[in-house]
């Protein structure tokens, strides 16, 4: 068989030669039997005359020879090849709404395809990744959240895990970068020995760290990421051995890491962590990412039971610390991109859901034009042509019609991943990576082929049921009964399909809207903010104080500001969004090691002016309230909800651990709940201190302007260095631009699936106006009979509405149906809104059947008002 296959493949590109090895062949036969008969004494010319009977004919055996070296077949196909393109060519509209179909299918499924395959189906970067796992400590307190890991933990963990090889942790630190006179803040982590083995990670240029690298009093060493290394140092080759200065200090380039490794996330550079003597007892610090490569046969469920074991023998050594501390074991591959699935496997869906409702239209608009071929095909059976010859060209038909709608869509799916590019969240991992590459190319054309198999299978099962009817002189009919109730059913299936997605895209609508209507507690317009880092600058409380009056009282004179204050956090700004602080109330007894968490924020007495929160009981921070007076507090209404529902908390005495020891403070007022890290969740108990009596060193500066706060953004550095040159500034963006980024995924999985629905419902559109135009065309005359006879077109255009009104009505029902279950893999998406919310669905259910019925319009009307008189006489 394969040889045979082998014969037809090389019988496509090199026929001319095989010819010629034909002739010769049967030339050397030819001349063989001369020779033997000419020796066994036959003249000359008796032998060849014998030799050629024998042959049975020159012409008839060369004949033969081709058909069995699959030649025959090969002229046959290039004919129906040909032929197929000019039957197509005289159907250009026909032709291009099939290859635009397949092509929108296809692009649709190949793009999601590919972002799916760079994200979720290739392997991480890094050898046997299967081995890699993060660990994290979790409070039974806090419902086993995981959270970051203190040093003194790691350090215990990485002396007692016998089941993981290597044990590395990562530092998250910023350093200012300062170069030609001018500073940047840039992102760092400082890592610990061993990092680097442990992801088995190479440098692109130079080398990672090396054991003498972390001794106290080595030379300060970096290494850069590819991206900084590019952008700021213009890709120097020679870049290795340089110093660059960081902070106050030279520090010796090392290396630079390859492009495509971003562990952890975002960073500028890595530097050597080694632990000081505060680090290697400190236990309630919680900042450290830890990683480990387990050893060859350990699985995560052995790990999770080792550094559990070693948890409950912490917890028994120091019980202040690590009471209820427990440990959270997972793959590397489920911290990277296991948030994610959902997103990309609900697109993928969406996607194949339009592949599958393009595949039925083009195979209804392919039955339609069988129908409309009927007569010929009849015409050509009673003539006895044989039915492989009738099959054989709808099959090359269906087949290039798939694979030039094919090519549309592999190019359509390279232009879809770069406007993923553009709309994705930034923090989908290894989005930037992805590309259209061989494999998104192979499934491009399998989902091609699916919509030719089934094209070629419409075709095979119309035109092997056919018969002689309908040619001249019988009563065939022009199409089939049986055909008509195909194209209505795959009609119905494309509306309830489409519905499904116009549901899906409708109820992420009303969720979107619900986030952005709900109460956040802070204003966004007309704001701006940036982030500084000062412990290196300023060490010491009081020049601290004084540097941040003195920027603020610059910012607050530049033109259209109108307030100003600092924070350590701000909402929605990723990773400053404040820091879990203990709080216990008075009277409370808790156990050591068990207090209840608030999110702590310290602030600038103006910060809740500047914001526009407000003060629902008490009074907010006043200038007073700093290092020499009574230590004082602000909390939220969900603060009180959760620890003071039945008292007024106005007065009480509260402890409050922010990064250290509890202090006990003074609650002196309650402001609205604010939404920091999540928009769509309740809000979290927070507590508020005076940055006058907490005066923290990572500042978030923010400005209220009068007016476009970018007209003043190119004000802020210069007001900032005119203060301390040595400052950098980070982060700098508008709170309008932080929603947006924080709504990101949201409006990614809208669009996309909006998208895929509007094409659904259009194709489906196009569905409906092919059928009634088909059933238009089979009863034109009883359309001319009746009408002669004195029907009124008002009655035929209600006949085809009904007809129209009855596949929409089927569609939207199995629609609802379909979409009862399918909505479910949208729900976390969906934030105070009923999966079966009535306005999403009133209005999905409107917009497909006003559209099916608008689209059943046009030939409906083409029906009613075509004169009697000229369908009689063109039939």
């Amino acid at each position: 068989m394969f040889r045979r296959l082998w014969s037809a493949t090389l019988a496509l590109f090199r026929r001319r030669q095989l010819e010629h090895d034909i002739d010769d062949e049967l030339r050397d036969h030819l001349e063989r039997d001369i020779a033997f008969r000419i020796a066994r004494g036959a003249s000359p010319a008796e032998a060849r005359r014998l030799a050629a009977a024998d042959l049975g004919g020159l012409e008839r055996t060369r004949d033969d020879v081709r058909d069995v070296r699959f030649l025959t077949h090969v002229d046959d196909l290039r004919r129906d090849v040909r032929f197929t393109l000019r039957r197509l060519a005289r159907s250009p509209a026909y032709t291009a709404l099939v290859i635009v179909t397949i092509g929108l299918g296809v692009g649709a499924s190949t793009t999601v395809f590919t972002v799916i395959d760079g994200v979720l189906l290739k392997p991480l970067p890094f050898r046997s990744p299967g081995e890699l796992v993060t660990l994290w400590q979790t409070r039974t307190t806090e419902g086993m959240r995981r959270d970051d890991v203190p040093p003194a933990t790691f350090l215990d963990w990485q002396e007692r895990a016998r089941t993981i090889a290597t044990m590395a942790a990562a530092d998250p630190w910023g350093v200012t970068f300062r170069r030609d006179g001018s500073s940047e803040h840039v992102n760092a982590w400082r890592v610990s020995d061993g990092f680097f083995a442990v992801l088995d990670a190479r440098p692109w240029l130079g080398r990672t760290f090396r054991p003498e690298d972390f001794l106290p009093g080595s030379t300060p060493v970096v290494l850069l990421d590819h991206g900084f290394w590019q952008r700021r140092l213009g890709g120097d080759p020679r870049i290795v051995g340089r110093s660059l200065t960081f902070d106050d200090g030279p520090h010796l380039v090392v290396g630079v890491m390859p492009p495509n490794f971003e562990m952890p996330e975002r960073t500028n550079l890595w530097q050597p962590w080694v632990p000081d003597s505060a680090q290697r007892v400190e236990r309630f610090a919680t900042y450290m990412k830890v990683f480990g490569r387990m050893r060859p046969g350990a699985s995560v469920a052995d790990v999770q039971a080792e550094l559990s074991t070693i948890a409950r023998s912490m917890e028994g050594e120091f019980p202040r610390s690590n009471r209820g501390v427990g440990v959270s074991i997972v793959s590397l591959e489920d911290v990277i991109i296991g948030g994610r699935r959902p997103l990309l496997w609900t697109l993928l869906g969406a996607a194949l859901v339009l592949l599958f409702v393009t595949v039925v239209n083009v195979g209804a608009l392919h039955l339609t034009r069988l129908d409309r071929q009927h007569r010929e095909t009849s015409v050509r059976l009673a003539l006895g042509a044989r039915r492989s010859a009738i099959v054989r060209p709808l099959l090359v038909e269906a087949f290039v019609l798939a694979l030039t709608g094919g090519a549309l869509g592999a190019a359509a799916g390279a232009v879809g991943v770069r406007v993923l590019h553009v709309l994705g969240p930034v923090d989908l991992p290894r989005l930037v990576d992805v590309t259209l590459d061989w494999r998104a190319v192979v499934m491009s054309a399998l989902f091609a082929l699916v919509a030719g198999a089934s094209l070629a299978i419409v075709s095979a099962r119309r035109a092997s049921s056919q018969t002689h009817e309908g040619a001249p002189g019988t009563r065939g009919m022009t199409g089939s009964r049986r055909g008509t109730r195909l194209r209505r059913v795959a009609v119905g299936l494309q509306l309830a399909l489409s519905l499904v997605l116009l549901i899906g895209t409708s109820l992420l609508v009303r969720s979107f809207l619900q986030v952005l209507s709900a109460d956040r507690g802070y204003r966004t317009e007309n704001t701006l903010s940036f982030s500084t880092w000062i412990y290196d600058e300023y060490p010491a409380v009081a020049p601290r104080e004084q540097f941040v009056r003195n920027v603020l009282e610059r910012l607050r004179a530049l033109p259209g500001v109108t307030h100003v204050a600092i924070g350590s956090a701000l909402p929605l700004a990723d990773q400053i969004t404040g820091e879990d602080a203990d709080v216990v109330m008075e009277g409370t007894a808790v156990v050591a090691g068990e207090e209840p968490q608030a999110r702590g924020i310290a602030v600038w007495p103006s910060y809740f002016e500047t914001l526009g929160t407000a003060v629902r009981q008490g009074r907010a921070f006043l200038p007073s309230d700093d290092a020499g007076s009574e230590r004082v507090v602000v909390v939220n209404e969900a603060f009180v909800r959760r620890f003071s529902p039945d008292r007024d908390p106005v007065g009480r005495m509260v402890s409050v651990g922010l990064m250290g020891r509890g202090i006990p403070s003074r609650i002196v007022g309650v402001v609205a709940d604010t939404r920091h890290a999540r928009l769509d969740g309740p809000p979290e108990p927070g507590v508020y201190l005076p940055w006058l009596q907490r005066p923290i060193e990572a500042i978030t500066f923010i400005v209220r302007t009068a007016g476009d706060p970018d007209a003043v953004a190119p004000l802020v550095p210069r007001t900032v260095f005119d203060v301390d040159p040595r400052v950098a500034l980070d982060r700098m963006a508008t709170l309008d631009a932080l929603l947006a980024q924080h709504l990101r995924e949201r409006t990614f999985l809208l669009v996309l699936l909006g998208v895929f629905g509007a094409l659904a419902v259009v194709v489906a559109c196009v569905g409906v106006f092919g059928v009634m135009s088909q059933a238009v065309t089979e009863r034109r005359r009883e359309i001319a009979v009746r009408m002669a006879l004195g029907a009124a077109p008002q009655r035929i255009l209600g006949e085809f509405a009904r007809e129209a009104g009855w596949m929409a009505a089927g569609g939207v029902i199995a629609g609802v149906l379909v979409a009862a279950g399918g909505t479910t893999v949208i729900s976390r998406y969906l934030y105070n809104v009923a999966r079966f919310d009535p306005l999403a669905l009133g209005a999905s259910i409107a917009t497909v059947t006003g559209l099916a019925l608008l689209a059943a319009l046009v030939p409906s009307l083409r029906a009613a008002r075509t004169p009697p008189a000229s369908v009689i006489h063109r039939d």
